[in-house]
């Protein structure tokens, strides 16, 4: 029997937009943490979570704030 996810909080709108704005493929800011595309794009969709070192990572790579970007 297949699994339902259940979301656990409002999915990241602003991380898509600044990876494109970046020029950053979902695959390449999922290697930059280590995890596979489609548990970046679950994190992203609200179905698991970052860590602070990943929003840190996250936050770095993309020239912004990770309180900026999370916590909005």
């Amino acid at each position: 029997m297949a699994r339902t996810k259940l979301r656990q909080h409002e999915p990241y709108y602003a991380i898509p937009a600044l990876l494109q704005l970046n020029r950053i493929s979902r695959s390449e800011a999922a290697a930059l943490l280590g995890v596979t595309q489609r548990t970046f794009d679950d994190r992203i969709a609200g179905y698991g979570d970052f860590s602070i070192q990943d929003a840190a990572k996250l936050g770095q790579k993309l020239n912004e704030d990770w309180s900026q970007i999370f916590l909005e």
